[in-house]
């Protein structure tokens, strides 16, 4: 699947996954859960087996995740092969003594509890909603929407960041506004005023 990928698009690194994200699908030879990440480039070639814990949403993030961290590795690993730096720095990044690099970790712990408070919320809104008085078409309709704007606002966001040399200040304005955001929800009084205030 990478090979072919790769061959297709034509670029110098190909990333593929396949397997079991469930919930359904799973046989006693392969769970649900059993995901095959694979990476492929210039010089290297590597496979991963998964066996995720999670829901279908967390198995496929999970899977997503470590293919592309995987793939961090073979690229700085080929990068040390071909300066001659030790493999044990460059599988750690930047340093010499194999720490990530103090920006890397911030971002991951912020990534992280922007995740978990996202997960905690969503799973309520419906109940949420309901509370307020919404229907279930009114749900449906407002949950699309809130998809909508969010794959609108990546896309957008994308083409900005493919033409900036900073991506500080969009990476402090994207976690800043869903981290401020999300406290509102607990003030809605009406059922459309849940878009505004729950995105993620």
């Amino acid at each position: 699947m990478a090979r072919g990928a790769r061959a297709k698009s034509g670029a110098s690194c190909a990333v593929a996954a396949s397997g079991v994200a469930g919930p359904t699908g799973g046989t006693p030879e392969k769970p649900v859960g059993t995901i095959w990440v694979a990476v492929l480039g210039d010089g290297f070639e590597a496979t991963r087996k998964l066996a995720s814990p999670f829901d279908r949403r967390g198995n496929k993030r999970f899977a997503a995740y470590t293919a592309l961290d995987l793939l961090r590795q073979q690229l700085l690993e080929s990068r040390a092969v071909n300066s001659d730096l030790p493999k044990e720095a460059a599988r750690g990044g930047s340093t010499l003594n194999g720490a990530l690099p103090p920006t890397v970790v911030g971002l991951g712990l912020v990534s992280l509890f922007t995740d978990l408070s996202s997960d905690a919320i969503f799973p309520l809104l419906p109940a949420f909603l309901t509370g307020l008085g919404a229907s279930n078409a009114f749900i449906g309709a407002i949950e699309g929407m809130a998809d909508l704007v969010a794959n609108i606002l990546k896309y957008a966001t994308g083409v900005v960041a493919d033409r900036r040399s900073r991506l500080k200040p969009l990476v402090l304005a994207g976690y800043g506004v869903s981290t401020i955001a999300r406290p509102f929800v607990a003030l809605a009084t009406a059922p459309w005023q849940r878009p505004s205030g729950a995105g993620g």
